[in-house]
């Protein structure tokens, strides 16, 4: 009978004891992963609001982005950043209106991310999963605008759009809009 009363005790200790799991240890985190595999996506980047004109100077003005899967899988996009800015490159060239088709990829001058946000750590990481046929928002910020040097009353600007990762590529088709300069009223 006396051997039964500690076994009460001291069997549960024993078994609380040598079960202890081990901590899992992971190589590196998704900000230090290199992703280099393509994934086999069907992804296709457009302009998303049909906004034409911009302003010389004033900050704060975006341009909206859609991404879009066009395939029949859903696309699991792992090095897809947090900040939704960070996904995209913007680029834009000078040239007359309706002339942006004779512009060749070296015309383009790269105004997103600039040099501030590229000085920059990037940001964090969370994988993306985009089913069949949905689409998600990006706003890119249009910073070139605020030091903007107008020429002209009305300035054409050639825009592209690019997505800023490595597993997967989808780029917008070249289009204009119009900077105007900042009217300032008293």
């Amino acid at each position: 009978m006396k051997y039964s009363w500690y076994s009460l005790f001291i069997l549960p200790l024993l078994v609380l004891l040598t079960s202890c799991s081990e901590e899992v240890r992971y190589a590196h985190t998704l900000q230090e992963a290199k992703f280099t595999k393509k994934i086999n996506a069907s992804l296709v980047l457009k302009r998303g609001k049909k906004r034409l004109d911009y302003v010389s100077g004033k900050p704060g003005q975006t341009m909206l982005f859609l991404l879009q899967n066009t395939g029949l899988q859903q696309a699991k996009i792992d090095e897809w950043f947090m900040n939704e800015a960070e996904n995209i490159r913007l680029y834009y060239a000078r040239c007359e209106k309706g002339k942006s088709a004779a512009l060749k990829k070296s015309d383009f001058i790269l105004a997103w991310p600039d040099e501030t946000a590229q000085k920059k750590a990037p940001g964090r990481r969370s994988p993306m999963c985009l089913n069949p046929n949905n689409s998600v928002l990006i706003e890119a910020p249009m910073d070139f605008l605020k030091k903007f040097e107008m020429t002209k009353p009305v300035e054409t600007v050639a825009i592209r759009a690019e997505l800023n990762l490595n597993t997967v590529s989808a780029e917008t088709a070249v289009f204009e809009v119009d900077i105007r300069p900042i009217v300032i009223q008293y």
